[in-house]
Formats: C-alpha cells, sequence, structure tokens
C-alpha cells in the first residue's frame, strides 16, 4: 500500500472492509499502518459508518485536491467589500476578522478565528489582485511618502501652503 500524507485508494478500500467486519477505528488503523484518528476523521467525513463508500470518498478527496481554489473572499462580494473596507483603513487581517465576526455574526466562514485570520491574511496580503491590489499599492506609497517627509528625527515638520495665486 502506498504510503504518505494522503490515504490512497486501497486504504480507503480497507477501511470500508473494516466498517464492513464491524472493527473500531483504533483496528482498522492497526491494519493499513494509521493512526486511528486518521481513520476516524477519513469515515466521518464521507457520511459516517453507515454511508461509508471508498469509491466516492476516493472522488471526493481527488476532486477536493484540486487546485487553484478560489479563496473564500473572491467567491463573496460581501466579504470582499468588508475586506477591502478593512485594508483601506490598514487594519491587519485579526482587526478584520473580529470586526466581520461583529457585523456578521450569522455568517459562517471560518469555524475558527484562525483560520479566518489566514484567509484574510492570504486575500489581503499574499494574493492580492484586482481592484485590492491597487488599493494595497496606494497605501504602500502613502506610508513611504510620510516616512519621506519625517525630519531627522522622525518628526514630521509643519509646513505652511502658500495659496496659489488665481
Amino acid at each position: 500500500m502506498a504510503r504518505g500524507w494522503v490515504l490512497c485508494r486501497e486504504e480507503r478500500e480497507e477501511i470500508s472492509r473494516g466498517i464492513v467486519a464491524e472493527e473500531s477505528g483504533h483496528e482498522i488503523g492497526r491494519w493499513i499502518g494509521r493512526h486511528f484518528s486518521v481513520v476516524n476523521r477519513e469515515i466521518a467525513r464521507h457520511g459516517g459508518r453507515a454511508a461509508y463508500r471508498a469509491t466516492e470518498a476516493q472522488q471526493n478527496a481527488i476532486v477536493s485536491a484540486r487546485r487553484p481554489k478560489d479563496p473564500t473572499v473572491d467567491r463573496d462580494p460581501l466579504l470582499l467589500t468588508e475586506v477591502n473596507k478593512g485594508v483601506t483603513l490598514t487594519w491587519s487581517p485579526q482587526q478584520i476578522s473580529a470586526r466581520l465576526a461583529e457585523d456578521f455574526p450569522t455568517m459562517r466562514r471560518c469555524e475558527c478565528p484562525t483560520n479566518r485570520c489566514t484567509v484574510l491574511y492570504q486575500a489581503s496580503f499574499v494574493h492580492a489582485k484586482g481592484q485590492l491590489k491597487v488599493q494595497l499599492v496606494r497605501a504602500a506609497a502613502d506610508r513611504a511618502s510620510s516616512a519621506a517627509s519625517a525630519g531627522p528625527n522622525g518628526v514630521r515638520s509643519q509646513r505652511t501652503r502658500t495659496p496659489s495665486p488665481t
């Protein structure tokens, strides 16, 4: 049997046989050389003991492993708008995530806040594209010009603007 991070078709067939034989996750895991939690998670992910079918589980695994996947933010225009607002305000992914959880308590984006922050980080700082990228570049330029206009001790000088003759 193939070893690696992902279960192979033969291992899924053995899990299916183990379910039919009413073996526990521990026993099936021992038989295929995997930790019992891997076996139990596989069974739960694909419908439980009553509905588990190795061929369907294999097909689902193949489909879910396909790349590239669109980030969650790109699939939901409302979420994208809210993330863009946070980025415009130069909020961190954690701040944006907290604000989304506060403003949209019924929206189910990710199960845990860490995953939500990761998705927002990827959307706003790693996979920046389109309008979001323009906003990020503009914000970076603003920060750079702000830093350049600071004096030698880091304090911005107070410049008076001379009105132009009209």
